[in-house]
């Protein structure tokens, strides 16, 4: 028998509540991403008008480049301008990098940790990506979704920190005897857990409801049966994978979800140490 399926909507207020009560603050959507997303609702974009909007915001044009470039977008020449980028990505795809990048701006903290946690969160959304366009036919998980579910699902992380100047301090020590952090002991030493507070970021910000119960549940694949959540969370959890063979970490939960994890994504066992290296050479040259 499937183990329950608990989504975002179950109990949403009380999650609200429970997450809010403390003193945490979701963050707001800048104004310029509110303007994207009125004109991509409304039906009013096309590439030149978001191009006007977007080309204010250097940061965010260079993050459209860098995703329109990757190789499996298919394409034999580089795109040159920013029209260009939106005409490859199109509108839902580059309005989906946009509150990757807004987000990114809206979480404040440490300027050295916050680079650090955007560079991992980067990093795992790129293999992410690579991930769901390697098995769209199997998922029908889209790479920009895939990308947009990478940057947001550990969220809670910063927002915590915020809140609870000691938060992480169990994953330090982790983090400095080369293992994945990992802040589920943290989570439950506030009662409190990140995956939630992610979940109600990703529900602020208007994310779609499978990237919102898989942010919710990317630690328990087991709780999720309904696709494309639980593809969703499959992705995720081998794109961490994919980071911490890149970075030579130990991940012990790894051994626990393999399985469940190849048989969602169609991976046989014998071939998934190919697998991972040819997704690890693909996505190694946007961090060189």
């Amino acid at each position: 028998m499937n183990a329950p399926n608990p989504t975002l909507s179950d109990g949403c207020d009380a999650l609200l509540e429970a997450a809010l009560a403390p003193g945490l603050r979701l963050p707001p959507r800048p104004d310029l991403l509110l303007r994207i997303e009125e004109m991509v609702l409304a039906g009013e974009a096309d590439t030149r008008s978001m191009a006007r909007e977007m080309a204010s915001d250097a940061g965010l044009v260079a993050m459209l480049f860098k995703v329109a470039r990757m190789s499996r977008y298919g394409r034999s020449a580089p795109p040159q301008s920013l029209e260009q980028v939106l005409q490859l990505l199109g509108t839902k795809q580059s309005l989906n990098v946009a509150r990757c990048f807004a987000l990114m701006q809206a979480v404040a903290g440490d300027a050295a940790t916050m680079q650090r946690f955007w560079a991992r969160s980067g990093h795992v959304a790129l293999y992410a990506s690579a991930i769901a366009a390697d098995r769209v036919a199997v998922c029908n998980i889209f790479p920009d979704q895939a990308f947009l579910a990478g940057i947001f699902h550990d969220c809670g992380i910063p927002l915590l920190m915020q809140r609870y100047p000691d938060y992480c301090e169990l994953a330090a020590g982790a983090a400095a005897s080369a293992q994945w952090v990992s802040v589920r002991e943290e989570d439950r030493r506030l009662d409190l857990d990140h995956c939630v507070v992610g979940s109600l970021v990703a529900r602020h910000w208007g994310l779609p409801a499978f990237v919102i119960d898989a942010i919710r549940h990317h630690h328990d694949l087991h709780l999720i049966d309904r696709h494309p959540a639980r593809s969703m969370v499959a992705i995720l959890q081998l794109a961490t994978y994919l980071f911490v063979l890149e970075h030579r970490m130990t991940w012990p939960e790894w051994l626990l979800i393999r399985e469940d994890v190849m048989e969602e994504l169609g991976i046989y066992a014998e071939g998934l140490d190919e697998y991972c290296d040819d997704l690890r050479d693909r996505v190694s040259d946007e961090f060189a």
